[in-house]
């Protein structure tokens, strides 16, 4: 009874389920990337890391989940039918993407007026490297400035030091991090979301059939 239940639950309710475990994967991937770029910039990992599964972070997971879900809906992606292979397609481009807007300011522009290129991954493998999202190192001082930038107690604003281990400026830090991740999500229309997750579906899917049709044309 209770798997009858869960399965009618996950038909009826198809989209959100769907848009829940991809923003919940975006995210965990989102997080080893963005941990990368700004800890060995900046921190040492001892002291400060990026979480994005603190409750701190509990307003972008819903903002991400609701766009998604509203964008996939929209779009009639066969999200029941998605193989697991396709739906890490999805996640890696969607999280290089987020990241790249997040933290570089002219190729966030450039996507005003150019399609997003898909990245290059295969098809069926388990194991893959997660393709390096290249960030000058310009931009990426410019987006530290946004996040380690603080108010302190004495209501003087400073930058926070590798050295910090008070733990309210680290909350602060996890606040700075999450207001550059809802300003970007607004920023990021509904017709770019429609292009990434409807362009990288497509591409799977070609490659998909031309690799069966490889093998049927070679049957003996």
């Amino acid at each position: 009874m209770g798997v009858c239940f869960s399965l009618c639950s996950i038909v009826c309710c198809k989209h959100s389920y769907f848009s829940h475990e991809l923003s919940r994967s975006i995210c965990t991937t989102m997080e080893k990337q963005l941990g990368t770029i700004i800890q060995t910039k900046i921190f040492s990992m001892d002291r400060w890391y990026v979480s994005l599964s603190k409750d701190t972070f509990s307003q972008y997971h819903l903002a991400l989940d609701r766009r998604l879900r509203d964008v996939v809906r929209s779009m009639g992606l066969p999200v029941l039918n998605m193989s697991g292979f396709a739906m890490d397609h999805l996640i890696e481009n969607m999280s290089y993407y987020i990241i790249k807007t997040l933290m570089d300011d002219d190729y966030k522009s450039s996507m005003n007026d150019n399609a997003y290129t898909i990245l290059d991954l295969p098809n069926n493998s388990v194991f893959h490297q997660t393709p390096k999202i290249e960030i000058s190192s310009t931009s990426i001082e410019n987006f530290n400035k946004k996040i380690y930038t603080i108010t302190n107690r004495e209501n003087k604003v400073e930058l926070l030091q590798p050295d910090n281990t008070d733990k309210g400026y680290h909350k602060v830090f996890d606040s700075n991090l999450q207001t550059q991740l809802i300003k970007n999500l607004e920023d990021i229309t509904d017709e770019k979301l429609v292009e990434i997750l409807g362009s990288v579906y497509n591409r799977f899917t070609k490659q998909e059939e031309d690799e069966k049709r490889l093998l049927q044309n070679n049957i003996i």
